[in-house]
């Protein structure tokens, strides 16, 4: 198959949370709306992106790409990024061998398969290898840089940069009080300060979406996440789902996208006590940043007998109660505790039959946690979009029918390259139109009563529906494929 073309028509992941980031690249690219507009009326997204160094370059190259291309080559490009400096990481210690093992085996965790399916951001899992790679060394130089790249990363991706400036701030407090001098003094002043800045910053512009505690006991880590193996694992071994998932209990209640990047898989735990067990230096960094992160992702409070106990968490809860979904921070556990288990494979000697056993041990690792990454089709209902766009003007307008089924603009708006009148969920209050009351009610009075034009007004009917509230005369069919129906509109006054 012809990657280009494939990459063009299959999308790497699915619809959800990154439609409007897919929606805005096809209307750059295609030019159906002036400046932001969308809808009937026009629309300004205000919104303001907190992410600019991952949004903004796709933005600009959707103008000259189209943006289902486009997301799959940042797919791409962010997961060879994970593994590239995670496989930098590990050769600092390791052989290049090794190391392009544990860096195939950190990224094939399920979060980068379930992240890669609508948040794009989220797959900048190489933000945490960079972090190790840069935080050794208390020099004025080395400082600055790392305090530019927790600020940095903060515009890459939110939940990661603030898990990294905090996870900072931890750290520098242990190196604080296990060897003072000056330079680590100067290092946890920074790291204080840089935290409660950005705490008192979210608040101030993010009051809106503040999440209560409940939110994070629920999406927050718990031990038993690291026995549940997925459902859309690509071999299911392990089945403790009836025990350990209640959803009536918000201690057991389990979403899957999320928690399970705990999953680290059985093997992953008999290779690290090996490891432990043999190696007498344990890298203290790792296992201190391990025993951290691991602390700071579960549930900020427990009740016992009616009695409230208070985890280390609740000061994560406190300082960031935007970012309730603690649990995807455990792929940073993942990582350190390969950094772990290298020293085992390391104290192997380089020969074929041990070469084979580490291949073996990490392909074992991967059945147990690899969860098959989603491709979703886009090219559907061809004729129907190429009668469209051969037969109609380009500032012709296009009505979706029935409601359910405008929601396939965001992906099918490539092959469209109209304007629609009622994108799914598009409202405007002070107008008093919303999309979902428009396309349910759609008859001529209701598109007089909106104004809209009827000079080059289309209706695509995508499946046969006795809801239509028009006379003979005010629609004329001109096409007809698989139950999709195109018709011309006359609604004058």
């Amino acid at each position: 198959m012809n990657i280009g073309k494939f990459l063009t028509e299959y999308l790497l992941g699915n619809f959800g949370d990154n439609s409007w980031l897919l929606w805005e690249g096809i209307k750059n690219k295609y030019g159906l709306y002036s400046n932001q507009d969308l809808g009937l009326y026009g629309y300004t997204n205000n919104s303001l992106i907190t992410e600019p160094f991952t949004y903004y370059p796709f933005l600009f190259l959707s103008y000259f790409v189209n943006s289902i291309f486009l997301w799959n080559l940042f797919v791409i490009l962010f997961i060879s990024l994970s593994f590239y400096f995670t496989y930098i990481l590990f050769k600092k210690n390791n052989s290049r061998f090794d190391s392009f093992l544990f860096s195939a085996v950190w990224i094939s965790n399920a979060y980068f398969s379930f992240h890669s399916r609508e948040h794009l951001s989220l797959l900048a899992g190489f933000l945490f290898p960079i972090y190790l790679l840069i935080e050794e060394g208390n020099n004025k130089n080395k400082l600055l840089f790392k305090f530019f790249f927790l600020i940095f990363s903060l515009g890459i991706s939110n939940y990661i940069g603030v898990f990294l400036v905090f996870i900072n701030f931890i750290y520098s407090l242990y190196k604080f009080f296990s060897e003072k001098n000056k330079s680590n003094k100067i290092n946890l002043f920074l790291s204080a300060a840089l935290c409660i800045l950005l705490s008192i910053s979210l608040k101030i512009y993010f009051s809106d979406i503040q999440r209560n505690i409940d939110n994070f006991t629920i999406f927050s880590f718990k031990p038993w996440h690291l026995l549940i193996q997925p459902d859309r694992a690509l071999f299911k071994i392990y089945n403790f789902d009836e025990i350990f998932i209640n959803k009536n209990n918000i201690l057991f209640t389990y979403f899957e996208v999320e928690h399970s990047a705990s999953f680290f898989g059985i093997l992953v735990f008999i290779l690290l006590g090996f490891s432990l067990w043999k190696n007498k230096n344990i890298n203290k960094k790792f296992l201190i940043l391990l025993i951290t992160t691991l602390v700071i992702t579960l549930p900020p409070t427990l009740t016992l007998k009616g009695v409230t106990i208070f985890t280390p968490s609740y000061l994560f809860f406190l300082l960031f109660d935007q970012f309730r979904v603690t649990a995807r921070f455990n792929i940073f556990s993942f990582l350190l505790i390969l950094l772990m288990i290298s020293p085992l494979f390391k104290s192997l000697k380089d020969t074929l039959k041990n070469n084979l056993l580490k291949i073996l041990l990490c392909l074992l690792i991967f059945i147990e946690i690899f969860v098959p990454f989603k491709v979703t089709p886009i090219s559907t209902n061809q004729e129907i979009y190429k009668y469209i766009r051969e037969n109609t003007k380009k500032e012709s307008l296009i009505i979706i029918y029935p409601y359910d089924s405008t929601n396939i603009v965001f992906k099918d708006m490539i092959f469209i390259q109209r304007q629609i009148v009622n994108p799914y969920g598009y409202e405007i209050k002070e107008k008093d139109f919303s999309s979902k009351i428009f396309t349910r009610n759609l008859s001529c009075r209701e598109i007089n009563e909106q104004s809209i034009k009827t000079n080059d007004l289309y209706l695509v009917e995508f499946q046969n529906s006795e809801g239509l509230k028009f006379q003979n005369s005010e629609i004329e069919k001109l096409f007809e494929e698989d139950k999709v129906k195109i018709y011309k509109v006359n609604c004058n006054e």
